[in-house]
């Protein structure tokens, strides 16, 4: 046996691997702990995925998981490479495929590993606890500037017009919106599980609040709006046969959710008005096509979605929308270079990941990615409706599907196909459910 082969179960015995473990899911949304490789960002949180990605590889231990999911990501793969070749600008592009097939490794397949091989229980309390202190950062940097002391990661503040004051809460992301995008499927997970318990009491209520608080100090519209997206899903969904059956009273309980919240966000807007006027309530006090913000993202939605319409089948190619946009802008300018600088580019990147699929991709991409998503449903649709899971089980993957719901829902406020903390959360949701069917059918088995 070779001496590089290393055994996990030896692994499972050392605190050190866990801490490890820890430190790869609190830095995954570190976007700003990076170093500059050409069209790639190094990351901090590279590195330790990579280390662990080597662990289980040499280890023997690293699966393809589902037959049909890995079909699913070779066809989103050869819509990538389709692209790339039909695209204008396939350096780049080709450039972008690798980084898709470095997140699909790295940031899907490896986190739904960790599910498959250790203590499920373990892995999620890792992860979730690791957002607790993401979140605290973020918590601290809008605390801190209140007394003067600004964290060198912020990067904005909640009334620019007046320069440094009020930082918003962003943690190590590029952005509070980035951030809230970060923070939104756990918190929706949270508040799913806690509608979802028989009994309510107050030590449970204020836990809650506080997970809460931890999104709303992103002071984000997109943390804002997404309370309207969870209520929506989640009101949808309690009248589907499958999920009341599951989780009775839902309806009841969103009633009352969306009631309190209501209560949380009028109180902050009559004694914080300065505060909530400039953030939650920005586009609606100056109008959303005044605000530089909203203007910004409709006119990268619009011209994506004119992409789209000269390059429907294939698209640009992926990274090839901002390349295009930018020559036609600066057609006579650039004509002297040929290639602009890649910061040009990024400039006229898309602002919305639907259209950024769309102009990329073009209409084999959307088959590509409506397949793969309805491989990922019919997983968790396969586990809701075993009758070998058990009650509790089945209630933590309805958590889990409302917050990648929400999640991919409120990813349409941001561009950004392949950020790693979405891809993240999606792989610790399959693997939970591929483990929990797993081991149902193998005990109904062994009875």
């Amino acid at each position: 046996m070779s001496i590089l082969q290393i055994h996990l179960k030896s692994f499972r015995s050392i605190n050190f691997f866990f801490v490890f473990l820890f430190f790869y899911f609190m830095t995954i949304p570190a976007e700003l702990l990076y170093f500059k490789i050409s069209l790639f960002k190094l990351r901090a949180n590279h590195v330790l995925a990579l280390w662990l990605f080597v662990t289980l590889c040499l280890s023997q231990n690293l699966r393809i998981a589902d037959r049909k999911l890995f079909i699913g990501f070779l066809v989103l793969l050869s819509s990538f490479i389709l692209s790339a070749i039909q695209g204008i600008y396939p350096y780049r592009s080709f450039g972008y495929v690798l980084v898709a097939l470095f997140t699909y490794i790295i940031y899907f397949l490896l986190p739904l590993n960790l599910i498959l091989l250790f203590d499920t229980q373990k892995i999620l309390r890792l992860y979730f606890v690791s957002f607790l202190f993401v979140g605290t950062h973020a918590a601290l940097q809008l605390f801190l500037s209140a007394v003067g002391i600004i964290d060198p990661f912020v990067t904005q503040y909640v009334n620019p017009i007046r320069g440094a004051g009020l930082a918003r809460g962003q943690a190590m992301t590029y952005e509070p919106s980035f951030y809230a995008l970060y923070a939104i499927p756990f918190v929706v997970y949270a508040n799913t599980k806690y509608l979802l318990e028989t009994r309510w009491n107050f030590g449970a209520f204020f836990k809650i609040i506080g997970i809460n608080i931890l999104l709303l100090l992103s002071t984000s519209t997109g943390a804002f709006f997404s309370y309207f997206v969870f209520c929506s899903v989640g009101l949808s969904c309690s009248y589907l046969p499958f999920i009341r059956k599951i989780v009775a009273g839902l309806r009841r309980n969103l009633l009352v959710f969306m009631g309190g919240f209501t209560l949380i966000f009028c109180t902050i807007g009559v004694f914080f008005q300065d505060l909530f006027i400039n953030t939650f309530y920005k586009f609606f006090k100056m109008g959303f096509f005044s605000h530089w913000s909203f203007l910004e993202r409709w006119k990268g939605i619009v011209d994506a979605w004119n992409a789209f319409c000269q390059f429907p089948l294939f698209g640009l190619g992926l990274g090839g929308v901002g390349y295009y946009q930018c020559m036609h802008t600066y057609q006579e300018g650039l004509a002297k270079i040929h290639i602009p600088t890649l910061e040009l580019i990024e400039i006229f990147d898309p602002t919305n990941m639907f259209t950024e699929m769309l102009a990329s991709l073009g209409l084999y991409g959307l088959l590509a990615f409506s397949y793969f998503g309805w491989v990922i449903y019919r997983i968790a649709y396969k586990l809701l409706k075993n009758p070998l899971i058990s009650l509790e089980e089945k209630k933590t993957t309805v958590a889990l599907l409302f917050s990648v719901v929400v999640m991919f829902i409120c990813l349409q406020f941001n561009q950004g196909i392949f950020r790693s903390y979405i891809w993240t959360y999606l792989g610790i949701f399959v693997g939970y459910c591929l483990k929990t069917t797993a081991n149902a059918e193998s005990k109904d088995l062994l009875v």
